[in-house]
């Protein structure tokens, strides 16, 4: 990498992550959705879009899930639906 640029990184995850999609109908942001892996405690959904000055990632929403998440995705037309495949 030249110019001195550096990677953003997201700190906001409790737990490991499994999974991560992209947000395709959100075409206003860069957005993504991160799952959680954890088999004793409650998971969660992160939303993180990444800020308008391309500096930091942000979290926009938090979801919990019950179970651990094996895979995940947003749905292609209406940003604010997504699903999640895991066992019980």
């Amino acid at each position: 990498m030249q110019g001195g640029s550096t990677g953003i990184v997201y700190g906001g995850l409790k737990y490991q992550a499994r999974c991560i999609t992209d947000v395709t109908a959100d075409t206003e942001n860069t957005s993504f959705l991160a799952g959680t892996l954890s088999l004793k405690e409650e998971n969660e959904v992160h939303l993180i879009r990444l800020s308008s000055n391309g500096t930091e990632l942000v979290c926009e929403g938090l979801f919990y899930h019950p179970s651990e998440i094996w895979d995940l995705k947003s749905c292609p037309f209406d940003s604010r639906i997504f699903s999640t495949v895991f066992t019980s």
